[in-house]
């Protein structure tokens, strides 16, 4: 039995990024996805969390203003932030409540907002994607 658990643990961890974060917005010069099993809806808040990933030819840019802006040099490893939002469907609006700043598999800083405002959805932004997608799909949660 113990056997088993290691096993579904090593399958779990080792599943490619594609299974779990679907892109929704690729901009010019970032990616964002979604983390497809971290989606939760109570009422009608939706709860998610966002991968930001800078391409290759702007990384090295986002590495160098990072460590200057946060005046901390650890963010020469940067190589993505996850952020969390929460939807409101009925309202169409979001708010941001919390950054995690990325360097491979290690946090280099985070920020959580426990008193987030919500914001009006921007139209025809990246945010207004994912809301039509989240907001419009039926879930189990």
């Amino acid at each position: 039995m113990i056997f088993l658990k290691i096993a579904l643990c090593a399958v779990l961890l080792l599943q490619p990024s594609s299974t779990r974060w679907k892109p929704f917005s690729a901009l010019s010069k970032v990616t964002l996805s979604y983390d497809l099993t971290r989606v939760k809806k109570v009422n009608n808040t939706i709860s998610v969390w966002i991968k930001i990933e800078p391409s290759i030819d702007t990384l090295e840019d986002v590495r160098l203003r990072f460590a200057r802006e946060y005046r901390n040099a650890k963010f020469i490893n940067f190589t993505h932030i996850i952020q969390s939002w929460e939807y409101d469907c009925a309202a169409k609006r979001v708010r941001t409540t919390g950054f995690y700043y990325y360097g491979g598999q290690d946090v280099i800083d985070s920020k959580v907002f426990d008193s987030a405002k919500w914001e009006a959805v921007i139209p025809e932004s990246s945010g207004e994607i994912l809301m039509d997608i989240l907001c419009n799909k039926p879930t189990d949660k």
